[in-house]
């Protein structure tokens, strides 16, 4: 007995224990309705009865049964609708994206513009430094760099909707007998 509760335990926690793994939130409504009462069927039925016992020359027994006060009964039917609306959230992981985006136009290299200068009187018994060749600077032809990032999380939404609907017959006392 002990060991069947305990398999029972450990199976309905490895059932539930992936759902909760999955899902983050679950909500489950139910809403039930009970329809107005119909009448199928009514009869009378004795509430007080006499009992009435005569005994032949022969030994036989024989009981009649009289009704004192009658009571009307009836057979009713009841609409019950219900409606289970389970909502499940899940909320996958965070993904981050950045991306970047530069802009760029063609740039026209302007011309340097030289001009001749004076000899240097320069000393003879100094070292000179060689001379470096002029290079034009590029100019930039970069306008602008935007970077965007993006941060998502998409959360995923399960509605399912369970309708059903019966009929509840039972067997009751008129109402009227109550008041």
């Amino acid at each position: 007995m002990r060991k069947s509760i305990l398999a029972l335990v450990a199976l309905s926690f490895a059932f539930t224990i992936p759902l909760r793994a999955q899902a983050d939130q679950t909500i489950i409504q139910r809403d039930i309705t009970q329809g107005p009462a119909q009448v199928m069927g009514s009869w009378m039925e004795p509430a007080y009865e006499r009992v009435k016992e005569t005994t032949d020359a022969n030994g036989t027994t024989h009981q009649v049964r009289e009704p004192i006060i009658m009571e009307r009964h009836e057979r009713v039917v009841v609409p019950i609708s219900e409606q289970r609306t389970t909502t499940t959230v899940v909320n996958t992981p965070r993904v981050e994206t950045q991306t970047t985006y530069r802009a760029a136009r063609p740039v026209a290299r302007k011309k340097v513009a030289y001009r001749k200068k004076a000899a240097k009187r320069v000393v003879a018994y100094k070292k000179r430094a060689p001379r470096v060749a002029h290079v034009r600077r590029r100019p930039s032809n970069l306008i602008a760099v935007k970077t965007v990032r993006k941060s998502e999380q998409p959360t995923i939404i399960q509605r399912t909707d369970h309708y059903e609907q019966e009929n509840l017959i039972y067997d009751r006392r008129h109402p009227a007998l109550d008041m």
